[in-house]
């Protein structure tokens, strides 16, 4: 394996790029396709639990790319593409998912918020699987959503 590569860095470098791009599909997965004719709180418990489910499986995946700041400055750049990636993603879902309400609230903000929510609960599940387990993790974010809705 190891001549294949020109150096330990390499080696790094090559492993952070795929688990990025396996990751990044893993989040997509958790996505709706078409939000055209969905419920906007059915929608996000699928993608919890999709993506919530996709961390638990495959935990060295997700330790690693929720430590950016232990990556090499290509693979943390990487990352903060990743995540703006993501953040615009989630920014139409939101766009989406607020037009529902009756007052009008920053889907960009929500957008930033869910991320950031949805990493902090991959944390808490690698942390503490047991306590932070799939049906509470997965109702806490539908709670979240539907709270959102109604407000």
């Amino acid at each position: 394996m190891y001549g294949a590569f020109a150096n330990a860095d390499a080696v790094l470098a090559a492993l952070v790029d795929r688990e990025q791009d396996r990751g990044l599909q893993q989040m997509l997965d958790s996505l709706p396709d078409d939000v055209s004719d969905g419920d906007p709180v059915a929608l996000a418990r699928t993608g919890v639990e999709t993506f919530f489910a996709g961390v638990r499986a495959h935990p060295a995946r997700w330790r690693l790319l929720l430590a950016p700041d232990s990556l090499p400055a290509a693979a943390r750049r990487r990352h903060e593409e990743t995540r703006d990636f993501m953040v615009a993603q989630f920014t139409m879902l939101c766009e989406w998912a607020v037009s529902y309400r009756r007052e009008p609230l920053d889907h960009v903000l929500l957008a930033h918020l869910f991320v950031g929510a949805m990493e902090m609960g991959a944390r808490l599940i690698l942390k503490d699987p047991d306590e932070y387990g799939a049906e509470r993790m997965n109702d806490f974010a539908v709670e979240i959503v539907r709270s959102i809705q109604e407000a």
